[in-house]
């Protein structure tokens, strides 16, 4: 059965089918805006050999908890997750 019998609709209705091109100049317009974010953000720490990634409210537990416990650790805080920044991400790794 289709849609239109199932749900009926005054005057006509069209459906819209997105090529999958288009799709993908969203995603790569994303990926571009994501990393380059002002959002994500590498904060500078003592400790060069050991960095945590965090994203959205992690980040200030994981701020109260290496205070408390005296550590000054990298830490690359995300600000969009998906698509996640994955230069950004690799040269942190780094």
């Amino acid at each position: 059965m289709k849609y239109a019998q199932k749900h009926p609709v005054r005057g006509w209705r069209k459906v819209l089918e997105v090529p999958s091109t288009l799709s993908y100049m969203k995603k790569s317009k994303l990926e571009k805006i994501s990393e380059e974010s002002e959002f994500s953000r590498v904060e500078e720490g003592v400790e060069r050999d050991l960095g945590i990634i965090v994203s959205g409210n992690t980040y200030s537990f994981l701020k109260g908890i290496l205070v408390s416990l005296k550590l000054n650790l990298l830490i690359l805080n995300i600000g969009f997750v998906n698509p996640a920044p994955y230069t950004k991400i690799l040269e942190f790794s780094k």
